[in-house]
This record gives C-alpha cells, sequence and structure tokens, in this order.
C-alpha cells in the first residue's frame, strides 16, 4: 500500500546511474510467458463453450477480471472520498458562522478531512499502480500473440499485413491498449462523480533515389499531418467546451437562483462552487478518456483482424517421429500448390515425391522452374490446394537470401543451443568457416551487423548452414547455398558438409552446380512447376534431352568436362583441449568497444531543461509556449477573481444579487477567452514542433554514411519513427501545457492562501520543501527507469524486425528460439 518496497531501487538510483542489471525481476504473474500461457488457456476455455461467438477482447477480460476489479473499488473509494469534500466545506462554513451542532465539531470536522484525504490518496496511487499494472500485462500477452502470429502466418495473409503493419501493431497499437486500462475507470467514476454533485446540488437547491524516397515520404507525411491537425483541433475544442463547462454551469446556476429568488448566502454559494470544481477535474478528462477510448477501440480492432488472419496447414507435418524407421522420410502424393490458396491457379502441379531415409536428392531445372516453390511446400509455407504430404523428423532449412541475426557470429550458428565445443569446431571446419573466424578481430565472438552487413556474400551463407548444421535435424534442405562462394569453396563445402557432415541425413539440394550431380542418390529434374523425371544422375541423363541440354549448358559456361570427385575429410582433428584453449583465448581478447554494433545511447542523469529547450527551439516554439503560459496565467487570474469576487460580495448588502452573478459571469466570460486561445496555441505548437522535427529526423536519416545503417539495428531506428513519433505528434504538447498549468496553479493557490490567512505559511513552505525533495529523490530513479524503457523498446522492434525478414525459417528452431527472446525483452 505504501509502496515502500520501492525504497531500495530509489535508493540506487540516487547513488548511482541505473543499469539494467538494477532493475528488479518481474514477478512470476506479470512475465510476458505467464500472462499469455493464462491468456490461451482462457481462449481455449471459451471456444469449447462458445465456439461461435468468441470475443478476444472478453478472454483478456476473463484473464484479468480480478485485478480489474480491485483497481476499481479502489477508484470508487477515491471518488466517494473525494465527493466528501464540498459537505465538509459546508459544515466548516456553518461552524465559523457559529451554526455548528455540538462543541468539538471543528475538531471532528479537522481530524476527517485529514483522514479523508489520506484515503483519497492511497486510493487514487492504487488504482493507478493497479491499472498501469493490468495494461503492462495486456500489452505484454498481445505482443506476444502477434508474435506468435506471425511465426503462422499465411503467404495469402501476409499480402495484407504488411511488415511495416506488423511493426505497427506492436509499437503502436499494443501500447494504445496497454494504456488503456488506466483510462477504463475513468469512463464510470465520471459518471458516478457527476451523479454526487448533482445529489449535493440537489441538496443546495443548485542517395540516387535518396531525394525520390525521402519526396515519397514527405508527401505522406503531409497527408498524416493534415489528419493530426484535424484531430488535435477536435481535441482542442472538446478541452476547451469541457474546461468551460463548469464556468458555463455556474453561470447558468446563478441566474437560475436569481429568476426564482433563491438566497446566495457563503455556505451554499462555496459549497457550490467547491462541488463545481470536484467535478471540473473529471469533466476535463472526459476528451483524454473518449480519445483513450477510440485509439483502444481502433487498435483492438486492427490487431484482432491480424490476429484472425488465416494461418499455414500444420495438420500433415510430423516433426516429432518416434519412429526410427521413418525418420526423415518425406511423402508427397499428387498433390498442386498455389502461392495464393487458388487451386485454379497453382504454382505447383501433380507433385509426387518419395524420399527415404538418407537419401540425398538433388533437384535441378531452368530459372523459375519451381525448385524453390518445392522446398517452400516441404516447410509448409505454400498452401496445399490437393493432395497429401507428409514429412517425419525435425528438419533444418538454408534459404537462397541469407538471413542473420544481430548478435555474433556463435549465437547466430547455435541458434539458442547449447555450447559443445568439440561440435561446434567441427561444425566451423565443415562450413570452411575456420579461416575466416581467424580473421576477425574478435573470433566468433565478433559482432555481425544488422543483416550481416559487415560479411561478406559467402561468409553468411556459409554461416547460415553451419547453422543448420549444428541443429543436428533429420531433414536438411539446401536452396542453391554454393552460389554466393567460389568454385574451390563450393567443393570443399560439397565434401566436407554435404557428403560428410550430412551423412545419415536426408538432404534435398537445390543447385545449379551440375557437377555435383553424380554424388546424389537421385536427381529431380523440374520444368513448368512439374516434376518431369526422377531417377539417378546417368538414368535421367540419357533418358532426358532437356536434362542434357541443362548439363551441356553448364559445361558450356565453366569450359569444364569434368565432375567434381567426392573425397573423405582427411583432417586431423585438434583435441578438445586445443580447442576449448583456443576458442577462450579469443573469448578473452573480445570487448564490446571495438564491437560494430553499439548499445544504445541514452542520457544519463539530470538533463535540465534541455530536452524542452530543444523541443521549443523547433519552428518559433517560444512564441507559441509564451503565449500557452500567459493564457494560462490569464485564466487562473480570472478564475481567482470570479471566487474572490463571490466571496467578497455575496454577503454585501451594497450589492444587488443581479450585479453579483453579472460581474461574475463577465470575468468567467474573459476566462474562456484565454482558455480558447491557449487550446488553439497548443495545438500550432504541436504540429509545428512535430512537422519541423520529423524534416530534421529525414535529413538525419537520409544523410547518414552507410556505416551508421551498419552499426544501427533497424529496431532504433524503427522506434524512433514509430512510437516515439507518434508520443511527439499526439502527446507532448498538450503534456508540456499540463506541466506549465501545475506549477502555476499551485503557486497561485498559495497566493491566495497567503493573502486571505498568512499563517498557512507556516505549514505550507515546510510542505512544499519536503515535496521538492521527495520529488528529486523519485526522479533520480524514474528518469532512468524511463530512459531504459525507450532503448529498451528497440530490441522488441529490432527482434520483430529480424523476425519478419527470417520468418520462413519458423519450422526450425526459430520459433522457439525468437519467442524466448522476445520474452525476455517484454
Amino acid at each position: 500500500m505504501s509502496f515502500w518496497w520501492l525504497n531500495p531501487l530509489m535508493k540506487r538510483g540516487q547513488d548511482k546511474t541505473l543499469e539494467d542489471e538494477d532493475i528488479p525481476k518481474l514477478r512470476e504473474l506479470d512475465r510476458a510467458e505467464t500472462c499469455y500461457l493464462l491468456f490461451v488457456e482462457q481462449l481455449n476455455k471459451q471456444k469449447q463453450k462458445e465456439p461461435s461467438s468468441l470475443s478476444i477482447l472478453w478472454v483478456i477480460i476473463l484473464c484479468h477480471w480480478r485485478e480489474i476489479l480491485i483497481s476499481g473499488i479502489f477508484a470508487l473509494f477515491k471518488v466517494l472520498s473525494q465527493s466528501a469534500g464540498p459537505l465538509l466545506l459546508n459544515a466548516f462554513i456553518l461552524v465559523s458562522e457559529g451554526k455548528g451542532s455540538f462543541k468539538y465539531e471543528g475538531y471532528v470536522l479537522a481530524i476527517s478531512l485529514f483522514f479523508i484525504k489520506i484515503i483519497e490518496s492511497q486510493s487514487q496511487r492504487q488504482w493507478y499502480f493497479r491499472s498501469r499494472l493490468v495494461g503492462m500485462n495486456v500489452k505484454s500477452l498481445l505482443t506476444t500473440c502477434i508474435y506468435k502470429k506471425l511465426l503462422r502466418l499465411s503467404n495469402v495473409a501476409k499480402l495484407t499485413h504488411s511488415g511495416g503493419e506488423i511493426m505497427n501493431y506492436v509499437t503502436v497499437d499494443a501500447y494504445r491498449i496497454g494504456e488503456f486500462p488506466f483510462w477504463f475507470h475513468q469512463t464510470w467514476t465520471t459518471s458516478i462523480q457527476l451523479c454526487i454533485a448533482l445529489v449535493i446540488l440537489f441538496l443546495l437547491k443548485l542517395y540516387a533515389w535518396e531525394s525520390h524516397y525521402k519526396n515519397a515520404i514527405e508527401k505522406l507525411r503531409n497527408v498524416e499531418l493534415k489528419f493530426l491537425a484535424s484531430v488535435q483541433l477536435r481535441r482542442a475544442y472538446n478541452i476547451f467546451l469541457f474546461w468551460s463547462a463548469p464556468i458555463l454551469v455556474s453561470a447558468v446556476s446563478f441566474w437560475a437562483c436569481y429568476f426564482l429568488n433563491i438566497p446566495l448566502h457563503a455556505n451554499n454559494v462555496f459549497t457550490f462552487v467547491a462541488t463545481l470544481r470536484l467535478v471540473q477535474e473529471p469533466i476535463t478528462a472526459i476528451p483524454d478518456v473518449v480519445g483513450a477510448v477510440i485509439q483502444a477501440k481502433v487498435a483492438f480492432a486492427r490487431i484482432v483482424k491480424f490476429l484472425k488472419a488465416s494461418e499455414l496447414e500444420s495438420e500433415n507435418f510430423k516433426n516429432k517421429c518416434f519412429d526410427d524407421n521413418i525418420r526423415g522420410s518425406i511423402l508427397i502424393e499428387s498433390a498442386d500448390f498455389s502461392w495464393e490458396g487458388n487451386a485454379s491457379k497453382p504454382t505447383l502441379r501433380n507433385i509426387n515425391l518419395e524420399v527415404k531415409q538418407r537419401q540425398k536428392v538433388a533437384i535441378c531445372g531452368q530459372v523459375g522452374s519451381g525448385k524453390s516453390t518445392l522446398l517452400a511446400t516441404i516447410l509448409g509455407e505454400v498452401p496445399k490446394t490437393k493432395g497429401n504430404i507428409e514429412i517425419y523428423g525435425k528438419f533444418a532449412y538454408v534459404s537462397q537470401t541469407a538471413w542473420i541475426q544481430t548478435g555474433t557470429i556463435r549465437e547466430n550458428i547455435l541458434f539458442g543451443s547449447d555450447l559443445d565445443m568439440h561440435r561446434y569446431q567441427e561444425t566451423l571446419h565443415r562450413s570452411s568457416l575456420v579461416k575466416d573466424i581467424e580473421l576477425f578481430p574478435h573470433g566468433d565472438l565478433t559482432e555481425i551487423g544488422e543483416r550481416g552487413t559487415n560479411l561478406s556474400g559467402g561468409q553468411k551463407q556459409r554461416i547460415q548452414l553451419a547453422r543448420a548444421l549444428y541443429q543436428n535435424a533429420d531433414v536438411y534442405l539446401l536452396d542453391d547455398p554454393f552460389s554466393a562462394v567460389d568454385a574451390n569453396t563450393a567443393t570443399n563445402l560439397f565434401n566436407e558438409y554435404i557428403m560428410e557432415g550430412l551423412k545419415g541425413k536426408t538432404v534435398l539440394l537445390v543447385t545449379h552446380q551440375v557437377d555435383f550431380l553424380p554424388a546424389f542418390d537421385s536427381v529431380l529434374f523440374m520444368s513448368d512447376g512439374e516434376i518431369l523425371q526422377q531417377a539417378p544422375y546417368h538414368h535421367i541423363l540419357s533418358s532426358s534431352q532437356e536434362f542434357q541440354d541443362l548439363v551441356n549448358a553448364h559445361k558450356e559456361t565453366s569450359n569444364s568436362n569434368q565432375f567434381v570427385s567426392v573425397t573423405s575429410s582427411q583432417r586431423n582433428l585438434t583435441s578438445d583441449r586445443e580447442i576449448t584453449q583456443a576458442f577462450m583465448e579469443k573469448q578473452f581478447k573480445a570487448t564490446n568497444r571495438d564491437q560494430l554494433i553499439k548499445q544504445e545511447e541514452r542520457e544519463t542523469g539530470d538533463t535540465g531543461l534541455k530536452p524542452y529547450r530543444q523541443y521549443l527551439n523547433q519552428m518559433k516554439g517560444y512564441i507559441y509556449f509564451s503565449m500557452v503560459s500567459l493564457c494560462y496565467i490569464a485564466f487562473v487570474i480570472c478564475q481567482i477573481l470570479q471566487n474572490s469576487w463571490m466571496a467578497a460580495n455575496v454577503d454585501n448588502p451594497y450589492v444587488s444579487s443581479l450585479q453579483l452573478i453579472l460581474v461574475y459571469i463577465l470575468i468567467g466570460a474573459i476566462s474562456t477567452i484565454f482558455l480558447l486561445i491557449r487550446c488553439l496555441t497548443t495545438v500550432s505548437l504541436g504540429i509545428k514542433s512535430s512537422q519541423n522535427l520529423f524534416v530534421q529526423l529525414m535529413d538525419s536519416l537520409f544523410r547518414a554514411p552507410m556505416s551508421f545503417y551498419d552499426s544501427t539495428p533497424m529496431g532504433r531506428i524503427l522506434s524512433r519513427v514509430s512510437s516515439d513519433l507518434s508520443i511527439v505528434d499526439l502527446d507532448i504538447p498538450f503534456s508540456l501545457g499540463i506541466s506549465v498549468g501545475g506549477p502555476i496553479i499551485c503557486c497561485s493557490n498559495l497566493l491566495v492562501l497567503a493573502i486571505v490567512t498568512w499563517q498557512v505559511l507556516v505549514v505550507s513552505i515546510p510542505m512544499v520543501y519536503i515535496a521538492i525533495c521527495l520529488q528529486r529523490y523519485f526522479f533520480a530513479s524514474a528518469k532512468e527507469v524511463m530512459r531504459m524503457n525507450g532503448t529498451t523498446k528497440s530490441f522488441v522492434a529490432n527482434h520483430f524486425a529480424e523476425t519478419v525478414a527470417g520468418v520462413v525459417l519458423r519450422k526450425t528452431r526459430t520459433e522457439k528460439l525468437k519467442q524466448k527472446k522476445l520474452e525476455q525483452r517484454s
């Protein structure tokens, strides 16, 4: 209740700059994996009960209904305790006028007010904390659901959900939905507060292409800015309407009192004003509540549409095979496959293929004949429209285009598996990587840039081959892996990797290098989406003219009439001890200082007003900000004058009720003018600053050298131009206005109290000093935690970007490994 458990973190943050390891681990209940498993459990239960009318929103509510209920109870306590304020004020005024009910009523009221405010404060803190916690859990499970769905997304669904849209689902939509639980209780507590206020009032009776792409992006941004300006203007009008509502309500109410001849006295007037101030906060929060509801609804609809998209068919894939006699076998019978899932437009036709355990099959044919698509069908990437397909055992896949994840060479090869040094060194040898690794500055601990930017095409392909070999799968699907290497390396890879490293494994190799074909058990010749023939090399060479033409064309191109001889490895492997010693020396020398991918930089300590100055330096920002501040001051002065006029003259016999009300309304009307100017100026400040910051961001990205993109993961850039830019566009202008208004209201209240009752300064000044000290104590850690939150979002974004690029590997070890990494980073 007191949040005392945060003190160790706060003390640590006051003593030093917080790092990731200083942050305590989440409870088991709040971790992404636990939240997701709970969601899946509830989802399966609802599918069994009501399969036809399944609601993902209802499933999420069922997962967290206890937390939502408890936070709702605290919200109710906060509303009730806050609503007691006007009633206590009315009693105080009666006591001060000598109309108390009993002798020590003043002391009882003071003590009651003290405890009520404690209840209000504690209830509000618990409400906010528990709501944010629910939001964090919902965001985590949605992020995990999106990631899981991405791994199963069909190719037809990819046409309607691009990589950029999927990134937005995570960085923007999931964030908005995670914010919604905080606003949820505002939707009904506002109504309760209004009803309570009405009851009280009733009681009172009242590069070459850089320019092209940059111009295209700027055009899209201009379109976005038009919508953004429209949204922000409507938001400004809503804020003006709801902020001016209490002023209008008070004016209309006093007019009604005048026409109904209801006498105005200090006790009913100030109780009425206090009641209006009570509902002013929830009323002014209505635009934010409505905005949060709309944003969450739109974001949730987008995510639900994505989660309901079609998935790959996996019922025919029997990866877990306990029968050793059929492990590693493939059977396809009279099958058609279509990328579009349309039986009338098959990509592959009449496919009949049987690959037995430990067979090595070469797949060849002209460009576009369907070789890579055949491997994709075995992976389950291409929808089956007819026939049957069965695959037994675990399989590994090496794509034609190398997929490299950001990390060290060792991490790319191990791919989540445990390190067996002897097996690892054997893998490096079979993949012809030993000499390359010796040339890297940190050996196999050298950081690889995003998409392998600091590697050659051949090195990336060989790392892929090593990754597949180390997984020790039953079936190996190799899509022309020798295309990126020279002839000598290709020959060495064929002998060491295919024939020796994969001995006893089932291998399907797509290749254009016919020199290797005689060594295979059978050759599969394809043309125009069909398998023309499958037979041993010499048989198919003598029986197929098209295949003879393909072989002869290769011989003419390579000027070679000799085939590669299959030789066994004669390498004398070094001992485990020597291998371990050599790699441990490399590991000891490796440091992060010289690595290509640097850790994301973040500010440390108190940066003062620097961020605010940077924001206000955009497009006359200081002028707009000065106008906002002056209008806020003028608005507060008008509010003080309104209350002062009413307090000074409500019981003045020389001031008529009509004069009292007219002056009160006039001051209120002037305050609404300043309020309107403040709202419109805030929107102008936000649009101008956001527009200028975006232009600077684009200029920096398009003028940055290639070394910047080599050393900066794409996730960091995407995080800046999506979630961070969204906050700059929508939230910062109004948040800046709130941060200005808070101190102005606080200072004005203290000033009024000092003028009316100077003795209050004896208590107020020490309390202000204590509050400032507590704020500094809190902000020392809070700032660092918020900065870490900003940098860790980049990890998640980068992780999603990598997965979108390499999602075809989902049938191998990728799904399990990358899911584990995502849960750690979430």
